[in-house]
């Protein structure tokens, strides 16, 4: 059995990793470019250079970590373990089959053609990052700064412990790029479906009536406006979701473990989430002072609606024990906050915009050290542990 403790050489492989994401993604919003080698003196797409540079070491970390107990993720041996047993019937998981059954599908399907769980790690966070990929692909601009996502690594970090959510958060982000691609009845299915690998994605499916119902209006409306929207309606969907808790509870019809999350939720105050969501306060706030300053795309948009929604939702998903909403829309954060940071350098010089997307750097790599030293140990992923057999 392996023992937590705090090991210096795996916090600085995170940080590694992480800064690779971020070149990654810096490399995804450039043009078509001449590649240094000139490889049979043809022109490269820099951006699936871009796309290698966060595929390889992000899934390489969660394919060869060592799983065992308080190793490698506080749920992924009993991944292991189900995994391992999902073609007999020696491990009952009932609430898979009770509701997450596209989750027992991959895994029963991943395991009678390939009996490893490292391909079925391979299988599901290679496509984790593929998600990640398209949407940021779909959604960034040519001006927007993407030092911001040197904190996409965050994100995946946890769901290299929580693969279902990881799983569910992934094909979300694939169901809004696919939906934004005009295909609207695949997109609606893949968003839809992200309920049958986790249940708590139910809350973020609404997204796509949010967006159907106000999307015109919140494009035409200014800052205060915009400002007192959101207000109004984080109190509403508060109040509601507070009464939600009491009813659900007292109905008792959730499984064990919703209803532990559900009650654990209602013994805490929004202050003991404060990590959760003052970046997104902070966000709120940057969006209303440059809201009419921002020149909106029909992409930058849509980005704008999604962190309307995330800012509306989450204190109503947190209250109602939903943990992982902070995840779901993280990546369109990110895009916001690309947005506000070249909406401020504009008015400066190129050597002083320079200084400001590498303080902005610093900055975000800071946060990304606070949370990952904040939730190593209670995602049992410090340390980490190279295993390839």
């Amino acid at each position: 059995m392996y023992t937590e403790q705090y090991d210096l050489a795996t916090f600085f492989l995170y940080i590694i990793v992480a800064l690779m994401g971020y070149y990654g993604f810096s490399v995804l919003k450039e043009h078509l470019i001449i590649d240094n080698y000139h490889c049979k003196n043809k022109i490269v797409n820099r951006r699936y250079y871009g796309f290698w540079w966060i595929f390889i070491p992000f899934v390489s970390l969660a394919v060869f970590r060592l799983v065992d107990v308080n190793i490698g993720g506080a749920d992924t041996l009993a991944y292991k373990i189900a995994f391992d047993n999902s073609l007999s019937k020696i491990i009952q998981w009932n609430d898979i089959l009770d509701g997450e059954f596209l989750f027992l599908i991959l895994m029963k399907t991943i395991r009678f053609l390939i009996p490893s769980f490292r391909v079925f790690c391979l299988i599901v966070y290679g496509f984790i990052v593929v998600c990640y990929y398209s949407f940021v692909k779909e959604f960034c601009e040519q001006d927007e700064a993407m030092t911001p996502f040197v904190l996409a690594f965050f994100p995946y970090f946890k769901a290299l412990c929580t693969m279902r959510s990881g799983i569910a958060v992934a094909l979300f982000l694939l169901g809004l790029t696919t939906y934004h691609k005009q295909k609207r009845i695949v997109g609606l299915l893949l968003i839809i479906s992200t309920f049958f690998f986790h249940r708590m994605s139910i809350i973020y499916i609404l997204y796509v009536f949010y967006s159907f119902l106000f999307k015109n209006y919140l494009k035409r409306i200014g800052a205060i406006k915009w400002g007192i929207y959101c207000v109004i309606f984080i109190i509403v969907s508060y109040m509601v979701a507070i009464r939600l808790q009491v009813f659900i509870a007292e109905l008792n019809i959730l499984s064990n473990t919703d209803n532990w999350y559900l009650l654990k939720s209602a013994n805490k105050s929004m202050l003991d989430r404060w990590p959760m969501f003052i970046t997104q306060l902070i966000l709120l706030i940057l969006f209303l002072l440059f809201r009419n300053k921002i020149s909106f795309s029909e992409k930058k948009t849509e980005v704008f609606i999604m962190c309307t929604f995330d800012f509306i939702i989450l204190p109503s998903a947190l209250v109602l024990g939903f943990w992982r909403a902070n995840e779901f829309l993280y990546l369109a954060r990110l895009l916001g906050w690309g947005m506000i940071i070249s909406c401020f350098e504009r008015s400066f010089t190129y050597k002083d915009k320079r200084i400001i997307r590498i303080l902005s750097l610093l900055l975000f790599l800071a946060w990304l050290i606070y949370r990952i030293h904040q939730e190593c140990f209670d995602l049992k992923l410090m340390p980490y542990i190279f295993s390839i057999f």
